[in-house]
């Protein structure tokens, strides 16, 4: 995340590539620390692994944007949220990113309402990807 952070100009693609690759090869080394791992079945494992990781970066970058806005050093969200529109604009996306975008600074401002600590946030990862139910 530092390189999206400190890079000085727009975002590129290879920028958010290079930045969710990394994301997702530290969740399937997260999701396999996890003490439970050895013991669900390797298919579940596997299948958390290849359908829940978006899950996972999209809360991790959820939190990471609102405890790096608190502090002086990094941007603010409306300054992270500023560099997507400015992606989004410079890439034509539909206009329904837009509507994306919107309810993402809203989950922003809700999260850190919530002033999570790194523990519950720990645990709100966990309960992302072993959740069941309709929402796959």
């Amino acid at each position: 995340m530092k390189y999206l952070i400190h890079y000085p100009n727009d975002l590129t693609n290879d920028i958010i590539k290079k930045s969710s690759h990394f994301i997702i090869d530290t969740f399937i080394a997260w999701y396999r620390s996890l003490p439970f791992y050895i013991y669900i079945k390797p298919s579940l494992n596997q299948f958390i692994l290849n359908n829940r990781w978006s899950k996972y970066l999209l809360f991790v970058l959820c939190y990471f944007l609102m405890k790096a806005s608190r502090q002086q050093n990094f941007l603010s969200l409306n300054e992270y949220l500023q560099r997507i529109y400015i992606y989004q604009k410079q890439n034509s996306l539909p206009i329904i990113s837009q509507d994306i975008i919107h309810e993402f600074r809203n989950f922003l401002i809700q999260l850190d309402q919530l002033q999570l600590t790194n523990i519950e946030f720990s645990l709100l990862n966990i309960l992302l990807v072993i959740q069941h139910g309709k929402n796959k």
